[in-house]
């Protein structure tokens, strides 16, 4: 046990707001950046107090989200001045704007048959076979995006004549199975999908008195009624098993719960 695990985080910040005026109010920001460290508070076996080797984790944190954007939009209609018939019926409205996107966070790749590497507790990641890509791309996939998990994408299989899942092999092993090494491939270093939605409210307020008002409101979450996938979980592959478990959860992390799911009215 010892004190060596760090982590960095850097960002830029950018924010515009336009004050009420003329019935519109608009507030916006955006932040660009890049957090890393040795393993994220949560995260089973990454810190660097669990590997021999020093900054053998070292990778994005699991929360490193590189873009992230939201904006909220009001505004009050203006009222044409006709007569009072129209004033009656126009006056009060307004609108309610709320978009949020974010870029993809993380995922890890790492064998579930291998919970220790050099008598540490760690998650073991694969070697990484040039020439075979990452990802796969096409409408059969959730969100047109996977992770290669393709059997035998390797031709010729893997150094130790296992068969290949997508371009990933197992690290080299010893008499007994046991990992000697630590995957060439990064921790953290694969990503999952990042999200997007847009949430919209009208509203009328109806004065009934000085201090009382009565107020009529219709909310619409997910305008666009676009997918957000969650990145893949159990992304794990056992010493036996050829292929990857991947599993495309459809719930729009990071947005808030009230908010998830299809379009919805109410």
């Amino acid at each position: 046990m010892g004190n060596t695990a760090t982590s960095d985080y850097s960002a830029l910040q950018i924010q515009f707001q336009r004050r009420l005026s003329h019935g519109l109010q608009v507030l916006a920001s955006h932040t660009w950046a890049h957090s890393s460290d040795d393993g994220s508070v949560g995260t089973f076996g990454t810190g660097a107090t669990f590997v021999p080797i020093r900054n053998s984790n070292r990778g994005p944190s699991d929360f490193d989200i590189r873009n992230t954007f939201s904006a909220g939009l009001t505004y009050d209609f203006p009222v044409p001045k006709i007569n009072a018939f129209m004033n009656a019926i126009l006056r009060g409205w307004s609108t309610q704007n709320f978009i949020l996107a974010r870029s993809s966070p993380p995922v890890n790749v790492f064998y579930s048959g291998y919970p220790n590497l050099l008598s540490s507790q760690t998650q073991v990641r694969p070697d990484v076979v040039q020439g075979v890509p990452l990802y796969l791309y096409g409408s059969q996939y959730p969100g047109g995006v996977a992770i290669n998990g393709t059997p035998g994408a390797v031709a010729g299989g893997c150094s130790n004549g296992s068969p290949s899942t997508g371009p990933f092999c197992s690290p080299p092993t010893d008499s007994t199975g046991k990992p000697i090494r630590q995957g060439n491939l990064g921790r953290n270093a694969l990503r999952g999908f990042g999200a997007a939605q847009w949430d919209f409210a009208i509203h009328r307020d109806f004065p009934i008195h000085e201090s009382l008002k009565l107020q009529f409101r219709a909310e619409m979450f997910n305008v666009l009624n676009h997918p957000n996938f969650a990145p893949p979980i159990a992304i794990s592959k056992t010493r036996n098993s050829q292929t990857l478990s991947l599993v495309y959860p459809i719930r729009p992390w990071p947005i808030p719960r009230s908010k998830r799911g299809q379009r919805r009215l109410q």
